[in-house]
C-alpha cells in the first residue's frame, strides 16, 4: 500500500490506515541530547511492552545534520525495530500538526518543557514554539518525566540496541590521519562563558590541562569534539582539532564516539552519544544536580555554587533546591528566560580544580559498568528521592564527595520540589 501525502489530512489517514504510532514531542532536531534520548525512549518503551510490537512507529524530522545522520547511521536498527524514520522538510510540519490535533495516534517521547501533542492539558500553560502555540509543562512535571526516563533506562540497561545495530563506518583515518584509532579519548570543552550553554558553568583551562597530560601519558589519542573553538594550549598534548578540521558533522561524531575508549563532555546534551554507546565518560561542569546523567559508565564532576551575599558554599540539598525552585518558564513573557540557565544574579560558581578533574577521569576509567557505588555515592543519590538519582547508573565522583563531605546536609535532610510563584494549576 502506498500513500500520497500532501496535507495534514493525508498524513492523518496514513497513520490510521497503516496502524502506525507517531513519535511526538521530539521537537529539538538540532540537539543531540534530545534527539538520541527521545528516540531511545521510543525504543525502550517498545522493548518493555509499552508500545505494541505489531504496530509500526513513525518518526519524522527535518533534513538537518543530526536526524539525517541518525536515519542513515542506524538504518538497520530502525528496520529491526519496525520504525519508519523519515527526514523530509515537507512532511515534518504535517507531522507536527497531526501530532497536535490527534494525540491519540502518538507516543510522547519528549523530555522537555515544551509539548505540541498533549492528551491532558490540565497542568500546562501556553507557550510559543517556533511560531506555533504549544504547551509548557511545569518544572515539576519535567523532573518527573526525566526521572521516568532514568527508570526506563535502568530497567533495560543490559539492552544496547545502538551498539548492536548500526551502519557506521569505524575506520577513522579520514579524521585522525595516522594517529592510533584503538585508544581514543574524545574531549568536549566549552572554552568561555560564551559557549557554556544552559546547563553548564565555565571550567578553568588549567584544571583541564592536567587531565590532558595524564591522558597523553596513558597513550590516548585525544580528539577535540563539539563546535566550540579549540584552545591553543591543547596543541602541546597532540590534541586533534576535529572541531575545526573541516570534517565535523554529526555522522562523524557518531563514528568517533562509537570507537572511543573514553570521553569527557562539558555539560552538554552531547553526553547522550557516549551514554548510549556504552563509552566511559566524565560529564563535568554541570550545576543543576537533580538532572545529572543516566548510564553506569558516566562519572559526574559538577561545579559547586556560592551565595554572592555571604560567599558560603551551598550544601548538596541547597544546590539542588536552587534548580528545583527556579521560576516557571511562562513567568517571563519576553521569551528570554530559561529555567535551566545558571542564576548568576544571586550565585557564583566555585570552579573545578585540576585534582578533581583528573581524579574523575581516573575513577571513570577504573570503574566497570557493574562496579558497586561507594557509600558516599549512595548517600548522595539518596538525598534527592524525587529525581530518580538513586535509580540511575551514573555516579558522582567519589574523590569529589570525599573532598566535600562537609557539604552533605544533616541526616534526614532531603531535596523536594516546591511549587514556584506563578503556578496555580489549570490553563489561563
Amino acid at each position: 500500500m502506498s500513500w500520497a501525502i500532501k496535507n495534514p489530512e493525508d498524513f492523518y489517514w496514513f497513520l490510521v490506515e497503516s496502524n502506525s504510532i507517531l513519535v511526538a514531542n521530539a521537537l529539538f532536531p538540532w540537539s543531540p541530547g534530545h534527539m538520541m534520548h527521545e528516540m531511545d525512549n521510543a525504543l525502550r518503551a517498545r522493548h518493555v511492552g509499552k508500545l505494541p510490537l505489531d504496530r509500526p512507529i513513525v518518526a519524522v524530522f527535518p533534513e538537518m545534520d543530526i536526524p539525517v545522520a541518525l536515519r542513515a547511521g542506524f538504518a538497520s536498527l530502525w528496520h529491526k525495530e519496525n520504525i519508519r524514520f523519515f527526514t523530509n522538510n515537507a512532511l515534518y510540519p504535517l507531522a507536527l500538526e497531526v501530532s497536535a490535533m490527534a494525540p491519540e495516534l502518538t507516543f510522547d517521547a519528549g523530555i522537555s518543557h515544551t509539548k505540541l501533542s498533549m492528551r491532558d492539558r490540565g497542568r500546562t500553560r501556553r507557550a510559543n514554539f517556533s511560531g506555533r502555540l504549544a504547551c509548557a509543562l511545569t518544572n515539576y512535571d519535567v523532573f518527573k518525566i526525566n526521572a521516568e526516563m532514568m527508570r526506563l533506562r535502568n530497567a533495560t540497561m543490559d539492552w544496547k540496541p545502538w551498539i548492536a545495530s548500526h551502519d557506521l563506518s569505524l575506520d577513522l583515518g579520514d579524521i585522525v590521519g595516522g594517529a592510533d584509532q584503538d585508544k581514543m579519548a574524545i574531549l568536549h570543552y566549552r572554552p568561555s562563558d560564551e559557549f557554556v550553554g544552559n546547563a553548564a558553568a565555565s571550567v578553568p583551562l588549567d584544571a583541564l590541562l592536567r587531565t590532558l597530560a595524564w591522558l597523553k601519558d596513558e597513550g590516548f589519542t585525544i580528539v577535540k569534539a563539539g563546535i566550540e573553538p579549540m584552545p591553543e594550549a591543547f596543541a602541546k598534548f597532540g590534541v586533534i582539532n576535529y572541531s575545526q578540521g573541516g570534517k565535523r558533522c554529526f555522522m562523524n561524531d557518531l563514528r568517533l564516539f562509537m570507537k572511543a575508549r573514553f570521553a569527557m563532555v562539558h555539560g552538554s546534551g552531547l553526553e547522550a552519544v557516549p551514554d548510549l554507546f556504552d563509552v566511559p565518560y566524565v560529564k563535568y561542569g554541570q550545576w543543576n544536580l537533580p538532572l545529572l546523567s543516566l548510564g553506569p559508565r558516566c562519572l559526574c564532576q559538577p561545579v559547586l555554587m556560592r551565595r554572592k551575599s555571604d560567599g558560603a558554599l551551598l550544601n548538596y540539598v541547597e544546590q539542588s533546591a536552587v534548580f528545583k525552585d527556579r521560576p516557571e518558564a511562562w513567568t517571563r513573557r519576553d521569551g528570554h528566560f530559561n529555567p535551566w540557565n545558571f542564576p548568576a544574579d544571586e550565585y557564583e560558581t566555585r570552579p573545578i580544580e585540576g585534582d578533581e578533574l583528573i581524579a574523575a577521569a581516573q575513577e571513570c576509567l577504573a570503574n566497570g559498568p557493574h562496579q558497586p557505588k561507594t557509600p558516599l555515592q549512595r548517600a548522595f543519590d539518596a538525598l534527592d528521592p524525587e529525581s530518580g538519582l538513586s535509580e540511575r547508573g551514573a555516579r558522582m565522583s567519589d574523590y569529589f564527595l570525599r573532598k566535600f563531605q562537609h557539604l552533605f546536609p544533616p541526616p534526614g535532610t532531603y531535596s523536594y520540589y516546591k511549587p514556584t510563584l506563578g503556578w496555580e494549576g489549570g490553563v489561563p
